[in-house]
């Protein structure tokens, strides 16, 4: 791409602007794909299992370690490679690849079958987010930075809605032969075969949108070799202190999000005993009206407070931990299932706060060159932490020190305060290093790249 620099005026400043908000929505709608491609398997479960005679150990395999392994193994050389190679087009490469391979999920006639494609779908989809954050940073400006971000985040929230309720609506479709329905049928499709191809579908159409209109933003001019992994490896560990109090704290949190994520529906089934699919879709309700609330209110807040103020970001993670104990007690021990909607919704809504949070935080100390990279290590750690630890240590707590039908709320607040805990301490003692770290990068303003602006004379300006 021909870059053709000038000084920028009114009109290409808002230009820029707009063209920044854009690739933050195109984006966010990637990471909906995304994350709805990932939990389309837990819609169609039991038709799967029927449908290829897999136990439950081997859909327990299918659901966590086939996808996290590959998602978290190649989670840090895709983010180096964000940082040496065009964006654009590894973002639309993972967007193929992992499009394809939730088609491929609709094909598969085996565990073994399935199981590589859900590698796949986990390998594609670790590249998106250091090259989407990559580029989002290099599009904003400081003061609009965490906002652009928080667009991206709210992606997670309304692609885990997406999964359950569009998954669930098309199977729902095609079991009940609706209109359109009975051409797939007639090729052989049993319904839990067209989620998937719906899934992949969606991924062809933003795949071409990002071909059309994404464009790669100018990097840093970086003088002499660029940096390799090593040096990003030794910034990271120069500045240890300043990144663990995002880092942690962070995957604290997503530990307490991936233990309700995997135990909530059967808390409600349990304790209210409603049916699984009322508390499925109660679930799904709140998480698509609280997530992207809380995401977006997360960005505004963020860039407000750290206009005069460093260590903003450990500082709002410290607070939001500190609260979630409070938040959970009131979910679980509600006495009617409103009363626990209203605690899961608040829970929620605070919580998606340090989405943006985080993920801005670990962008300040951060040069240019590193960004990809630093932000790969940040999503390998908070994955690895959040689905290893969230859903396996609630089912040990309850088996071990509440046993019984009524565990779970129990196990639930436990975990919640030690995770908690943890968290609120590493936000504090890390704090400090953080400042020092803001400091620094403020001192040392080199990673600010120039900005393409898509016009017909493809240019750039700085903002």
């Amino acid at each position: 791409m021909k870059l053709l620099s000038y000084a920028p005026n009114e009109s290409n400043v808002k230009k820029v602007a707009s063209y920044a908000w854009y690739v933050a929505v195109l984006l966010s709608f990637a990471h909906i794909v995304s994350i709805m491609d990932r939990y389309l398997l837990s819609v169609v479960l039991e038709d799967v299992k029927r449908a290829l005679s897999l136990t439950d150990t081997e859909l327990g395999v299918l659901q966590g370690p086939a996808f996290v392994l590959s998602f978290a193994l190649a989670s840090i050389p895709l983010g180096r490679l964000s940082d040496l190679a065009n964006r654009k087009w590894i973002i639309v490469g993972a967007v193929s690849f992992w499009s394809a391979a939730t088609l491929a999920c609709a094909f598969a006639q085996s565990f073994t079958e399935l199981l590589i494609a859900r590698l796949a779908v986990g390998l594609g989809e670790a590249a998106l987010m250091p090259a989407a954050v990559s580029i989002i940073v290099a599009l904003f400006s400081e003061e609009k930075r965490t906002q652009g971000i928080s667009i991206f985040t709210a992606g997670s929230s309304l692609g885990r809605a997406a999964g359950f309720s569009l998954g669930g609506a098309i199977l729902g479709w095609s079991t009940a032969a609706g209109p359109g329905a009975r051409i797939l049928i007639d090729l052989g499709f049993a319904p839990w075969q067209t989620v998937f191809l719906a899934g992949g579908a969606a991924g062809i159409v933003l795949t071409l949108a990002l071909i059309l209109t994404l464009h790669e933003p100018a990097r840093a001019r970086v003088e002499g070799p660029r940096p390799s992994f090593a040096d990003a490896l030794s910034h990271f560990y120069r500045n240890k202190a300043a990144y663990l109090s995002i880092f942690l704290p962070f995957a604290m949190f997503n530990a307490i999000v991936q233990m309700l994520g995997a135990w909530s529906v059967s808390f409600y089934v349990r304790k209210f005993e409603i049916t699984a699919a009322e508390a499925g879709a109660l679930v799904g309700t709140i998480v698509l009206i609280a997530g992207p609330a809380g995401h977006l209110f997360g960005g505004w807040l963020n860039d407000r407070l750290a206009r005069n103020s460093l260590g903003v970001q450990p500082m709002i993670l410290l607070v939001i931990l500190a609260l979630s104990p409070l938040f959970i007690l009131a979910f679980t021990m509600a006495p009617t299932v409103t009363a626990a909607a209203a605690g899961f919704m608040l829970f929620y809504t605070v919580g998606a706060i340090t989405g943006p949070t985080s993920y801005a935080g670990c962008q300040i100390p951060t040069p240019d060159a590193h960004r990809g990279s630093i932000s790969a290590i940040f999503l390998t750690f908070f994955t690895l932490v959040g689905f290893g630890l969230g859903p396996l240590v609630v089912g040990i707590v309850g088996d071990r020190l509440f046993p019984g039908d009524n565990s779970l709320g129990s196990a639930m607040q436990v975990c919640t305060v030690v995770f908690a805990g943890i968290g609120v301490l590493i936000a504090f003692l890390g704090r400090p290093a953080f400042i020092r770290a803001a400091e620094d990068a403020r001192r040392t303003p080199v990673d600010r790249p120039q900005t393409v602006i898509p016009a017909q004379s493809e240019a750039s300006v700085s903002i």
